[in-house]
C-alpha cells in the first residue's frame, strides 16, 4: 500500500506493507532492503530532472 502525492514541502511519499503477525524477521528485514534498493534512486532522479 504505497501513497505518493503533494506534500507543503515538495513530494510525500509514504510506503507501507503488511505481513502476518508471525512472519519470520528475515521477511522484515529483507524487505526493508527491498525498499531501501527499489526507492532511494526515485528522489534523485526526480531532482534531477527538475
Amino acid at each position: 500500500m504505497h501513497e505518493f502525492g503533494d506534500g507543503p514541502h515538495g513530494l510525500h511519499i509514504r510506503l507501507t506493507v503488511r505481513f502476518p503477525a508471525d512472519a519470520p524477521e528475515h521477511v522484515f528485514t529483507g524487505h526493508h532492503w527491498h525498499f531501501v534498493c527499489e526507492f532511494l534512486d526515485r528522489p534523485e532522479a526526480a531532482h534531477a530532472a527538475r
